[in-house]
């Protein structure tokens, strides 16, 4: 299945350079008291070693096949459709539960730990731990091209990579676990990157017991040119014990199809194309991701989990239905048993984000219908949102909107969204898996 070039991206998170920061931005970091888990560690990295990807192998991608369903009705402006065992001819009835966010709410109760911002030499991405976020740093901030990716402390800087001005790639946004970290960089273009519509992107991981950086793959290896097209949704790379997983334009400058790729986490082997679509979220044994369907080559509707063992573009979980307008999946996310969506219309940002929360192996699942979708639904009143999961809780914003710009955090097992503050322009309140903290963006006059 191929398509056109993408439009670009309006929205897409800006990239951490300094010409892209609102004036006066300090990143706060902060330990959530109601946050469950230790601290890990001091990874203790110091310079990392590079290497060369190789040329990955592009076999024609594949589209997921299509699963017998059955629908239901959330009593939402779109409905659901889920694989059945039996006849598919039926529609449930759902009882759903919607949480709705005003900027009312009740601050959450958090202890500041630290900030960093201000002189721009330090760039904040998301939290390792207490102690530690990974982001990118210049002696020289006043260049652009001088940034190096950097796990940075309240008062140290431990430099991954050494940025070369002339192929310069600007490390953005990434994942992480106890043991690898993994992230992406692009080249900066001539103009707005926002809006130039060109992704030439790099993907790096650190093993954090080595302090080793590994390039897994890159854009130009991928496809033989720089000037791959952006993918519509903006979806950093996720990983596993084993594999990253990251999503990008394939083809040529007049055919591109958006595909999920796997690669090692240690750089060996060459990355594998897993199946048409985006958005993937690692699971412990493979990932979850995002698919058209036969009629819409560049919507994503459809979730689909792929076994890392296994070849082939994996399983329909479900499907999203759209209403009176073109709803699709913009987001997924994971960790431990717990699973979210994000589901958006493009036509329609007035009608907001719904992002649905499930979990695996719970009652939530239908015994006879794999992947039985959410009954717990968030609305976001922005057409954006931007959304990190760890093991016990929920934190959102709405991503480069200006209005409504709160972020939220809420306890998994609640229906209780808290405050975390807000900032126009640039809201994403990430946390790491597992740790007690969450990144708070903050606005300053």
């Amino acid at each position: 299945m191929t398509g056109t070039s993408p439009p670009p991206i309006p929205h897409r998170r800006a990239p951490h350079s300094r010409s892209a920061l609102c004036p006066g931005l300090a990143l706060l970091l902060v330990g959530a008291m109601a946050l469950a888990g230790g601290c890990t560690s001091d990874p203790g990295v110091g310079q990392g070693s590079g290497s060369t990807a190789t040329t990955p192998e592009t076999p024609s991608p594949e589209l997921a096949p299509i699963m017998d369903d059955v629908e239901f009705d959330l009593g939402l402006p779109f409905r659901i459709e889920a694989p059945a065992d039996g006849p598919s001819e039926r529609t449930q009835q759902v009882d759903t539960q919607v949480i709705e966010t005003d900027g009312s709410e009740v601050p959450a109760d958090v202890v500041d730990r630290w900030s960093l911002g201000g002189d721009f030499s330090r760039i904040a991405s998301f939290p390792l731990d207490r102690a530690h976020v990974f982001g990118s740093f210049s002696p020289t901030p006043e260049h652009i091209n001088s940034y190096g990716a950097a796990i940075l402390g309240a008062d140290t800087v431990d430099e991954l990579t050494d940025p070369d001005p002339d192929d310069y790639f600007e490390p953005q946004d990434g994942s992480a676990t106890d043991g690898w970290i993994v992230w992406r960089s692009s080249t900066v273009n001539g103009h707005d990157q926002t809006t130039s519509g060109v992704d030439n992107w790099k993907i790096e991981s650190l093993e954090r017991s080595s302090g080793a950086v590994r390039v897994l793959a890159t854009a130009q290896d991928l496809n033989g040119v720089d000037t791959t097209p952006a993918t519509r949704q903006w979806a950093p790379p996720t990983l596993n014990a084993m594999h990253a997983y990251f999503s990008s334009n394939v083809g040529g400058p007049r055919e591109w199809t958006q595909v999920v790729l796997r690669a090692s986490l240690d750089g060996s082997g060459v990355p594998e194309q897993i199946g048409v679509g985006g958005s993937p979220a690692a699971l412990e044994d493979g990932v979850l991701y995002a698919a058209p369907d036969d009629e819409h080559a560049t919507t994503l509707t459809r979730v689909i989990e792929a076994d890392s063992g296994e070849a082939g573009p994996g399983i329909e979980r479900f499907s999203v239905v759209p209403g009176e307008v073109d709803w699709r999946v913009e987001g997924l996310w994971a960790a431990g048993p717990h699973r979210a969506v994000a589901i958006s219309a493009a036509e329609d940002p007035g009608a907001g984000v719904y992002l649905g929360l499930w979990d695996v192996g719970t009652t939530d699942s239908a015994p006879d219908t794999p992947g039985f979708p959410p009954r717990r639904w968030v609305h976001v009143p922005a057409p954006t949102a931007t959304v990190s999961l760890n093991v016990t809780h929920l934190a959102w914003g709405s991503g480069s909107q200006q209005s409504p710009a709160q972020m939220f955090l809420m306890k998994w097992d609640s229906d209780a969204p808290e405050l975390l503050g807000d900032a126009p322009g640039y809201s994403p309140p990430p946390h790491p898996p597992t740790n007690p903290v969450v990144h708070i963006p903050q606005s300053t006059p």
